[in-house]
């Protein structure tokens, strides 16, 4: 999604108690893990808190954000541009046409490099938005069949259409180029009919989102790991050479097996790129970090690299995800206001902010997410890193809990 989409924010409920920790010297940028004592106790994740994060559309947004200066310059620069930052995915001529079966939702084609033939049922209509629709479906190979899901591009708006047919392609090519983890929603393959693009995608349970709108969750620990699946997708994605660019919650999917297990899936890679360093402004308000939002008077932004982009935005999904403070939607715009204007202050300046907004914070987690939460220039954690603190972290916590317990 770019900026213009709506924004749907959700968080899970997870509330530390505080302690008190010693600092490391101010002047170092990257601190280590730190292995300190603390109590937390788990909570149980009531969904219905979510009710009161409402969906933004564009008009929708506070007044202190409407009103900031990166803000306006943010709307500025998307009257002034448009399109991707790359544009690697294939023209339409190299991806396969399908035949349309009448009366209708029945797709037949043969993929172009192998000659596999394909048929694909649309049958079930599982959620729409601005952009197409995602449905329930099933498709047949020579060697495979099983039930997917299927998403369609489509717009009523003229002008914006081929860029939403090229998301579309963006999404299933590059999406069905990571490969290697259980945490990367798999995409089996794609086609297009009569200018509309389609892609086959696996059958996930839902989005996070809907998840955490609709049912609850028990404990920090179920967050924890949830969050990790989510780095290895993201890590799967970058180790395939690709940024994100459009990291929140919505766009994991989760999956619950037989005995009831959880786990996490990166999807919609629409606005991925392969570029290291770009001056494309692109993603979710509330997730784009100080290099992209900072868009300075003459409009023309300076270079950054989306991957390390794509690390604030985890961290500011774990900030939704892991603490209850964060579930009202006007607090979130807010912390995340307030790190963007901090621009490159150091990760000792920035744990202030995070803490003065979230109250309930334990210490460990703050520590690690003032390092995520930086500025590109000053020394952001990479993915690597966030992983192995992440990691720490969690194991500490564990560790302080089962000598707590006894």
């Amino acid at each position: 999604m770019v900026f213009h989409s709506s924004l749907h924010l959700a968080l899970v409920a997870l509330c530390a108690f505080v302690i008190t920790f010693a600092h490391s010297s101010p002047t170092s940028l990257i601190r280590h893990p730190p292995h300190l004592a603390s109590s937390l106790t788990p909570v149980t994740v009531q969904s219905n808190r979510l009710a009161r994060l409402k969906p933004r559309d564009n008009d929708g947004y506070p007044d202190f954000i409407k009103d900031w200066v990166y803000w306006k310059r943010l709307h500025e620069y998307h009257e002034k541009s448009s399109g991707f930052s790359d544009h690697d995915a294939p023209d339409m001529k190299d991806i396969p046409e399908a035949t349309l079966h009448p009366p209708g939702g029945k797709y037949s084609y043969k993929e172009q490099d192998s000659k596999k033939e394909w048929t694909v049922t649309l049958t079930t209509v599982l959620g729409s938005g601005s952009e197409g629709s995602v449905y329930k479906g099933k498709y047949e190979t020579s060697d495979d069949s099983g039930d997917a899901a299927i998403k369609k591009g489509w717009t009523s708006d003229i002008i914006k259409g081929a860029l939403v047919q090229e998301k579309i392609r963006n999404a299933a090519i590059k999406g069905g180029n990571v490969k290697g983890s259980e945490s990367v929603a798999e995409v089996k393959s794609y086609f297009q009919n009569t200018g509309k693009s389609f892609a086959v995608m696996q059958l996930a349970s839902g989005d996070l989102l809907d998840l955490l709108q609709n049912t609850q969750l028990e404990g920090r620990w179920v967050v924890n790991e949830c969050f990790h699946d989510m780095l290895e997708g993201l890590k799967a994605a970058q180790a395939a050479g690709y940024a994100h660019q459009d990291l929140k919650i919505e766009n994991f999917l989760y999956v619950i097996d037989k005995k009831g297990a959880i786990s996490c899936l990166i999807s919609d890679f629409g606005t991925a790129t392969s570029q290291t360093m770009i001056k494309y402004v692109g993603g979710t308000p509330g997730f784009m970090d100080q290099e992209i939002m900072r868009i300075p008077e003459d409009l023309k932004p300076a270079p950054h690299d989306p991957k390390s982009a794509d690390v604030f935005g985890m961290g500011m999904i774990y900030v939704l995800l892991a603490h209850e403070e964060m579930q009202d939607a006007d607090r979130h715009y807010r912390l995340w206001r307030d790190l963007v204007d901090k621009g490159d202050a150091p990760p000792a300046e920035i744990e202030e902010v995070l803490t003065s907004h979230v109250h309930c914070i334990n210490g460990l987690i703050s520590e690690m997410l003032s390092n995520v939460l930086c500025s590109q220039k000053v020394g952001r954690l990479s993915l690597e890193m966030f992983i192995r603190w992440f990691e720490d972290v969690v194991d500490t916590l564990k560790e302080e809990e089962e000598a707590h317990n006894g």
